[in-house]
């Protein structure tokens, strides 16, 4: 629908015009299927419940993709900060990852539940990572089957794709940005 001839000042005045002489109000409609908004701030996202984590944190069948979903919602990272983590980031016996090149270039340290974790970060560096093919040429902490680093499009396919064997549903989708605003949530509540 396009209004033309619309006057929307009081005064009757006609609509100023752009410098190739069209109406600058023009309103079009514009079909849900053409529109490529944002949708909703993450405030106004609905966090998972600590019930909802846990059952998504059990779905998939390997230990990567539950390690992956752990740290997602444990630490708060980032999606790209995950995908971009190296070896060398980790120390198990501390607990603790450093984020290198975080949002804004900044670098900070992220503790991780040694109680909750480090059993599975162990048994990750371990045993499973190896299993990868060409893990060990591969500098990167997680690792695609191909022995190459995950890319943050895969890590959010494991979790789109766990949230759906955990049968749990969400208008906007289940996404790690969902488990980075539940672990922020979850946080204020204790």
């Amino acid at each position: 629908m396009l209004l033309e001839n619309r006057y929307f000042s009081p005064y009757k005045q006609p609509p100023p015009k752009d410098s190739a002489g069209r109406n600058i109000w023009e309103v079009k409609e514009v079909s849900k299927r053409k529109y490529r908004g944002k949708g909703l701030k993450s405030y106004e996202r609905e966090p998972l419940s600590r019930e909802e984590i846990r059952e998504l944190i059990q779905a998939p069948d390997n230990l990567r993709d539950r390690l992956i979903i752990a740290l997602l919602y444990d630490t708060g990272l980032r999606t790209n900060e995950l995908a971009d983590l190296k070896l060398s980031d980790i120390d198990p016996e501390k607990g603790m990852i450093k984020v290198v090149r975080g949002k804004r270039g900044r670098d900070r340290l992220v503790p991780y539940s040694r109680e909750k974790l480090g059993m599975l970060v162990d048994h990750w560096l371990r045993k499973e990572r190896g299993s990868y093919l060409d893990a060990g040429d591969d500098d990167h902490f997680f690792v695609s089957r191909y022995g190459k680093g995950l890319k943050p499009d895969e890590i959010r396919k494991i979790v789109r794709k766990a949230a759906e064997q955990a049968r749990i549903q969400k208008i906007h989708g289940v996404t790690p940005r969902i488990l980075r605003h539940s672990f922020a949530t979850h946080a204020t509540e204790k």
